[in-house]
């Protein structure tokens, strides 16, 4: 009867499920590879029962703040969501994070800093992966919808400082990131640099949260900032 999300908390109900069937599997199949998921409205701990120790888990903190990195005392929706996965931490040893950033329209956001820290956060709390989902302009898979718009063209130094922190969290994020847009702009880089500086001060500065449900309360209020808009547009014309 614990309400999560308006909901009732369906956890108990579901490591009862879950732990019935994978007993049947581990008896058959004793190395067999099963995982599961802490998701919403299942997410907050059980009551009375513990998860099966040999489960792998997914833990999906969706909801929480995207503008703020994970372990900010400041942002009250992530301090929620750290909590618990650290007491997940506490009935299960290998735990995958799995994002839910594309659920917000990111489209052009900064999120490259706030990654990087994360990342690199998840790697000494023992975390074993990290997932993100990708959507594509041409996706099949689902019916079309408006704020399913492919997110590479506009956030590709995001995916690729991501690919390459989860190979090496011990990595210099602005290294990389400079490595990669002075290939990317060749001659242009010098006002590019200016120009992706300015646009990263500007999003790393400002206080709003982003992120489902809430949506991006963040990247509409950016140019508020005397000069920013008129900053920018002369660097793209240099």
């Amino acid at each position: 009867e614990d309400p999560v999300g308006g909901r009732p908390s369906r956890t108990t109900r579901f490591v009862k499920t879950i732990n019935d069937i994978a007993a049947k599997v581990w008896e058959k199949y004793p190395q067999a590879d099963l995982r599961m998921w802490a998701y919403l409205d299942y997410r907050e701990l059980p009551d009375g029962v513990r998860p099966d120790p040999r489960f792998k888990l997914y833990y999906c903190p969706h909801g929480r703040c995207y503008g703020h990195r994970l372990d900010d005392p400041s942002c009250v929706r992530n301090v929620e969501m750290l909590n618990l996965l650290n007491d997940w931490r506490k009935l299960l040893s290998d735990i995958y994070i799995y994002e839910y950033l594309n659920c917000t329209p990111q489209l052009y956001s900064c999120s490259e800093a706030r990654e990087a820290h994360d990342i690199r956060l998840y790697h000494r709390m023992g975390l074993i992966g990290w997932k993100n989902e990708a959507s594509f302009s041409d996706s099949r898979f689902v019916n079309s919808k408006p704020y399913k718009k492919d997110v590479f063209p506009s956030n590709w130094q995001w995916l690729y400082l991501a690919g390459k922190l989860l190979w090496d969290p011990s990595l210099d994020e602005n290294a990389v990131l400079e490595d990669a847009e002075s290939k990317y702009y060749g001659p242009a880089y010098p006002a590019m640099r200016e120009y992706q500086a300015l646009r990263r001060k500007l999003w790393n500065e400002h206080p709003n949260h982003m992120g489902y449900p809430t949506g991006d309360q963040r990247r509409p209020m950016l140019l508020d900032r005397p000069g920013s808009k008129e900053k920018l547009l002369e660097l793209l014309d240099k």
